[in-house]
C-alpha cells in the first residue's frame, strides 16, 4: 500500500489565511501533514493495520468481495479506536401480501468507511450501525449510508480495516487513516452538492491522490459524503494541541512556521517526546543535552529577560558590556545576551569570531570601536533628521547609500536602529489612537463564577457560543481564548508542570 506524499511545503500562515471554503483539511490534520513526512505517518498507521488488508488492498484489481473476505470485528477489538469497512447489500424484496421474502438478486452494493474514536472504544459505533440495518431506524438517517442501511433489503457487513489503541496522542491520526481507506476503496462522492458539505479543495487532494498513485477502482457505490481530514475531530483542534520540550519544559508550537517549533525525540515516532528548537540545535552541535552549569536547570529566554529587568532596577546601566562601547539598549537596537553578558550587535560578532577560532576564554579580547562610531552613538536627531531618514527609508535606498550621500557623520548601524526606533513609535501611536477612537478599555478580570461557567462547559463540551447568554458581558473571542487557556493550564496540571 502506498501513501502518496501530499504537498507540505506551504507556510503554515498562508494556510490559516485560507477561506474554510478554500480548505481541504482542519487545521489540525495540517498541522500534522506539515511536522511529519509521508514516510512517518507510513509507519505510523501501518501498525495499525493488519497483513490481510494490507494484501487485499495491494492487489490489482481488487473487487467488492474481496473486501467482504476481511475478518469481521472481534470483541476484544470492539473496546479499541476502530477504523471499519461496511459493504451494504441491497436485495430484492418481493412485495406480494403473501410472499414478502427475499430473492436472490443484488439490486445495489454500497460502500462506506468509518472511524470511531469514542472514549468507549468502536464497537459503539458499530452497534449503530448494525442496528439501523436490522430495525430500519436511525436518528442519522440523512446521512447517504445510515439511509441506504434503514431501506428494505439492505444488510450491513461489516469489516475491520485497522485498530489503534485508545491513546489521546493517535487520536488525531486516526481520520488521517479513514480518509486513506476512502482514497482507497474509492467511497467519496456527493460530487452534485458541492459546496453544500465539502468544498472543491476535498475533491481536488481525493482526485489528485487517486491518480498519482495509480489506485484501481473498485465496484460499488460510494456511500461517504464528506472527506474526514475536512471534517476534523470534535474537540480537537492545532491551538489546544501542547507540546512541552523534554529538556527544558518549554510549551512548544507544533507547527513548522514558528520560531520555536517542536523537534521529534525519536526520529519517524511522532506520538514520541519533543525537544524545542534550542535544545535539538545544542545536541546536534555537542552531542549531549543542554543543561545548566549552575543548578541544572534550563531557563528559557522570558526567565533571563525578567532577571535583566531586576539587574537594571538595581542600579546597573542597562549598556553593552564592552566598557569602551557602552552602547544604550535602546528600542530598535540590536542586542546579544543579558545582564554583565549583553553586547551590541557588532560587540556580540567580535566575541563570536574568536569562539569560533577556538580562541581560549582568558585570551579573548573586546571589540575596540572607531571614533567614527562613537560620535554616531553620541549624535542627537531632530525631527527634520527623522522626516529625511523615514523618506529615504521608504523610498528604498540602501543604509550604506543614505550615509554616502545625506548623513556622512553616521554609520549604517546607526541608521538602521534609528529607523527601526521610529518604525515602533509609530507602530505604538497608531495602535494608541485607534483605541482612543474607538473608546476600547481593557475588559475587567475574570472572576470565579464566571471561570466556574467555563469549566463546565469544558467538561460538558458546550461549544462557546451556547455561554454567551451566561456570559452577558463577554464576546464570543474572549470566552474561546479563556477557555483554550484553562484547557492548557488543566494540561500542564495533568502531566506535572
Amino acid at each position: 500500500m502506498e501513501l502518496v506524499d501530499y504537498p507540505t511545503r506551504m507556510p503554515y500562515p498562508k494556510f490559516k489565511k485560507l477561506a474554510r471554503k478554500a480548505r481541504a483539511m482542519g487545521t489540525a490534520v495540517f498541522t500534522i501533514l506539515n511536522v511529519n513526512t509521508a514516510s512517518t505517518l507510513a509507519t505510523l498507521i501501518l501498525k495499525g493495520i493488519t497483513k490481510y488488508v494490507q494484501k487485499v488492498l495491494g492487489k490489482t484489481q481488487p473487487r467488492f468481495d474481496d473486501l467482504l473476505e476481511i475478518p469481521k470485528p472481534k470483541p476484544d477489538q470492539t473496546n479499541c479506536w476502530l477504523v471499519y469497512f461496511d459493504g451494504t447489500v441491497r436485495w430484492e424484496i418481493l412485495e406480494e401480501p403473501e410472499n414478502h421474502r427475499k430473492t436472490d438478486r443484488i439490486i445495489r452494493r454500497g460502500k462506506y468507511v468509518g472511524s470511531s474514536i469514542n472514549y468507549r472504544g468502536g464497537g459503539v459505533r458499530l452497534d449503530r450501525h448494525a442496528w439501523a440495518a436490522i430495525s430500519k431506524r436511525s436518528i442519522e438517517v440523512r446521512q447517504r449510508h445510515h439511509e441506504e442501511l434503514c431501506k428494505e433489503g439492505t444488510e450491513a457487513n461489516l469489516r475491520i480495516l485497522a485498530v489503534f489503541e485508545r491513546d489521546p496522542q493517535i487520536k488525531l491520526y486516526v481520520p488521517i487513516a479513514e480518509t486513506l481507506f476512502m482514497i482507497l476503496i474509492w467511497t467519496f462522492v456527493g460530487r452534485e452538492n458541492m459546496g453544500k458539505h465539502n468544498p472543491q479543495a476535498c475533491y481536488d487532494v481525493y482526485d489528485r491522490a487517486r491518480s498519482r498513485a495509480g489506485i484501481p477502482d473498485i465496484d460499488g457505490d460510494g456511500l461517504n459524503g464528506a472527506l474526514s481530514i475536512h471534517q476534523g475531530v470534535i474537540g480537537v483542534s492545532s491551538g489546544r494541541q501542547t507540546y512541552y520540550c523534554i529538556i527544558c519544559k518549554r510549551e512548544l508550537q507544533p507547527n513548522t512556521s514558528h520560531r520555536g517549533h517542536s523537534r521529534l525525540f525519536e526520529i519517524g515516532n511522532p506520538l514520541g517526546p519533543r525537544r524545542c528548537q534550542r535544545c535539538d540545535r545544542f545536541f546536534k552541535d555537542y552531542g549531549k543535552e543542554r543543561t545548566s552549569s549552575t543548578d541544572g536547570c534550563c531557563h528559557n529566554r522570558i526567565e533571563s529577560r525578567e532577571k535583566h529587568k531586576l539587574w537594571v532596577a538595581a542600579g546597573y546601566a542597562d549598556v553593552c558590556g564592552n566598557p569602551v562601547c557602552a552602547t544604550p539598549r535602546v528600542p530598535g537596537a540590536s542586542f546579544s545576551g543579558w545582564v554583565e553578558d549583553s553586547r551590541c550587535q557588532n560587540c556580540a560578532s567580535f566575541l563570536n569570531y574568536q569562539k569560533k577560532k577556538n580562541v581560549p576564554n582568558a585570551e579573548r579580547k573586546e571589540r575596540q570601536p572607531q571614533k567614527r562610531e562613537l560620535v554616531a552613538r553620541r549624535h542627537v536627531w531632530t525631527p527634520g533628521e527623522d522626516e529625511t531618514l523615514k523618506a529615504l527609508d521608504k523610498a528604498g535606498m540602501k543604509f550604506m547609500e543614505i550615509v554616502l550621500e545625506h548623513f556622512p557623520q553616521m554609520t549604517a548601524q546607526a541608521l538602521r536602529e534609528r529607523i527601526a526606533l521610529l518604525k515602533t513609535n509609530e507602530r505604538k501611536a497608531r495602535k494608541s489612537g485607534l483605541n482612543t477612537e474607538k473608546g476600547i478599555s481593557k475588559a475587567p478580570d475574570w472572576t470565579e463564577d464566571e471561570i466556574q461557567v467555563l469549566r463546565n462547559g469544558i467538561i460538558g463540551r458546550k461549544p462557546a457560543k451556547t455561554l454567551i447568554p451566561l456570559l452577558p458581558q463577554r464576546t464570543i473571542t474572549s470566552i474561546r481564548t479563556k477557555m483554550s487557556s484553562l484547557r492548557k493550564v488543566e494540561a500542564r496540571s495533568a502531566v506535572g508542570l
